[in-house]
């Protein structure tokens, strides 16, 4: 009864019943069959908690859905997770940032047939900027001298001015030509981040077949890292060894598909084949997961004086770890497959 697919867990183990013992010159012997027992292990399951943004006194609360996880089989469904971080408070600091985001306790439907395992989100603190102060009350009681008076406050990213003439609050100065380069760097990193999820989604449309996937895979992470290199004078200076982050993913990968060819030469059975294939794209997944950690690490290395820039050039950092993010999710749906 456990040889089925959808064979569950909580029934494990199951009786392997033997009859019909056929042979030669079994008359010569009284034959007993005795059952054997099979174990139907859970399946492991890789939750990854979504990043999240927040402003500096905000307080961000979680509802228990944002995460990404592959479809369970079957009627069995992962609805929620307990999801926290330290970040969520409002007096957390921009200093202690980026804040793990953690999941625990699933809930859903049929869950004791799976082992989970929770990839922790990042929770960035970006610090309050210029335009969120609100403007000030407007001004009574006395007619104002001409011409009309201009209030200007310095602040470490510029000035923040008020025009009696033009009640508003502008912000003036600052790094503009750095805070400009900032934002062209990040639309030009989000375009290459895009293609590489486009290569990673073509790899497993297009082939079932260990091998040639997961060089579809290779190719994929060594042109990512070839355009990043092409952009590294722009990058934040944070991200010095992203290419190379990236290639050494990529070499490992390369290294489960070398495996996975020498063990399937020799393979003699689906299970084995199977047992194979498994164990390369576990292989590539951590590999994915490490280079994802590690770009992420530059985060909390950021330093400059003008807050936009040091939101531009985190953001410009997440987005290439949200790109290798999606080759591990690809990964994940192709093993599910």
């Amino acid at each position: 009864a456990g040889a089925a697919a959808d064979a569950d867990v909580a029934g494990s183990p199951y009786a392997i019943v033997g009859t019909g013992v056929t042979g030669t010159g079994l008359g010569n012997y009284v034959v007993s069959v005795e059952n054997g027992a099979l174990t139907v292990d859970p399946r492991a399951i890789a939750v990854r908690v979504n990043d999240a943004t927040k402003r500096f006194g905000e307080t961000l609360s979680f509802d228990g859905t944002e995460f990404t996880a592959p479809d369970l089989l079957f009627e069995d469904r992962l609805d929620r997770i307990a999801i926290a971080s330290e970040g969520a408070a409002a007096e957390a600091s921009i200093a202690g940032s980026p804040y793990a985001i953690t999941g625990s306790a699933p809930e859903g439907t049929g869950l004791g047939n799976y082992a989970f395992t929770f990839v922790d989100g990042a929770l960035t603190v970006e610090p309050l900027v210029a335009n969120d102060v609100p403007p000030p009350p407007p001004f009574g009681g006395f007619d104002l001298p001409e011409p009309a008076d201009t209030i200007t406050l310095d602040l470490p990213g510029g000035a923040i001015a008020f025009d009696e003439a033009a009640p508003t609050l502008v912000v003036a100065g600052g790094d503009e030509g750095a805070v400009g380069e900032a934002r062209d760097t990040l639309r030009v990193v989000e375009t290459v981040a895009t293609r590489l999820e486009i290569a990673a989604q073509a790899c497993g449309d297009s082939t079932a077949e260990i091998s040639q996937y997961l060089a579809c895979l290779s190719d994929a992470l060594d042109d990512f890292a070839a355009e990043l290199d092409d952009i590294s004078t722009r990058l934040p200076p944070e991200m010095a060894n992203v290419a190379q982050i990236v290639r050494t993913a990529r070499q490992q990968v390369d290294a489960a598909r070398t495996r996975a060819e020498g063990r399937l030469a020799s393979a003699a059975t689906d299970a084995e084949r199977t047992q194979i294939r498994d164990d390369a794209l576990a292989e590539a997944q951590a590999a994915i997961a490490t280079a994802s950690t590690e770009i992420r690490k530059a985060i909390a290395l950021v330093r400059a004086d003008d807050p936009e820039l040091v939101s531009l050039r985190r953001q410009t950092i997440e987005t290439v770890a949200a790109a290798v993010d999606t080759v591990g999710v690809e990964l994940s749906r192709v093993t599910e497959l």
